[in-house]
This record gives structure tokens, sequence and C-alpha cells, in this order.
């Protein structure tokens, strides 16, 4: 619609603040993404890297039209997941190149431990992993201590020292609070 077209126009405005080389994120949240027996992680569009407000407005559209693709449709009938579960946001952000990124989870969804988190890392970008094409490392931490319980270094991925991952965890522990 035209009028939210031009309110995000006025957004992506406001937060490039004359800065013409920001480039945005558009991100896909589904609320079938992550259900109790069901994950379909990945399976939903988002873009990185974006720079302009064409690029932004074509990425939205794209990230609501995943939500009714083949693949999506697919594991969802699968899955019997009920249609009423087909809502997404879409999320659009600054975008900042990192040296890693990842996927966190704060509870550990293989052994069902609520006090451990996994937290999965990879080179750069993460929509590669995402997206299956690219391995990562796996981190498992004591959500007490922050201690790494154990690691699976991929040979791929560059080591980081546990230190920075105990920060990470505190990090992600203050947004689990928030939720």
């Amino acid at each position: 619609p035209f009028d939210l077209e031009k309110d995000i126009v006025k957004y992506l405005n406001e937060i490039r603040q004359g800065q013409a080389d920001m480039r945005f994120a558009v991100r896909s949240s589904a609320i079938c993404e992550d259900m109790e027996f069901s994950s379909m992680a990945g399976i939903f569009e988002s873009y990185v890297g974006l720079n302009s407000i064409e690029e932004v407005k074509r990425a939205i559209l794209k990230c609501y039209q995943s939500l009714f693709s083949d693949k999506a449709l697919a594991y969802i009938c699968e899955n019997g997941i009920g249609l009423d579960n087909l809502r997404m946001g879409v999320i659009i952000q600054k975008f900042i190149e990192g040296e890693y990124s990842g996927v966190t989870f704060t509870a550990d969804t293989i052994d069902m431990d609520e006090n451990v988190m996994h937290i999965n890392v990879t080179n750069g970008n993460c929509s590669d992993f995402v997206s299956g094409e690219t391995v990562s490392s796996l981190y498992k931490v004591d959500k007490d201590s922050g201690r790494v319980l154990e690691s699976c270094i991929s040979d791929q991925v560059d080591k980081i020292q546990d230190t920075k991952i105990s920060d990470l965890s505190r990090i992600f522990l203050q947004v689990e609070k928030l939720l």
C-alpha cells in the first residue's frame, strides 16, 4: 500500500541520516518458524547488504512472497502446521558487516536442556549457513557460568576465543530476559 511505502521510505531516510553509503538488511520472522515440534529456519527469505530504498522495497515483497513458496507450503502440509500460523513480520535494519555471524538458541534444542545454550558461528555473513550452503562451529555454553562445555570447531570457520563466546552468551541471556 502507498501509505506503508511512504512510511518505509521516511523511516529509511531517517536512519540513513545523510549516510548515502549505508546498507540495509530486510529479514523475515514468521510465527511458524520455531514451533514446539518443528522448525522452518532457513525456509523464508531474508536479504542483506541492500544499497537502495528500491532494493529494500523489493526485498520486503520477496520476504512476504516466501511465506507462500512451494518449499514453505510443502513443509507446512507435511508437518500438519495450520494455515493460521502463516503470519510474518518483516524487519528492516541497518546492515553491519561482521567478521563473524551465526545463530543462537538460548536453550539446547537437541538435548532439550534449558540450562545450556547453543551458539553457532560462521565466518562473515550468516545467510549461507542458514540456507545450509556452509558450515558453522558449535559452542555449547552453560548459561549459569558462561563456560564453554563443548565445542565442535569446523576447519572452515575461524576459532573464536572462549572468552568471546562467554561474552556473547551474557548478551544473549540479556536478550532472553527481555522476551
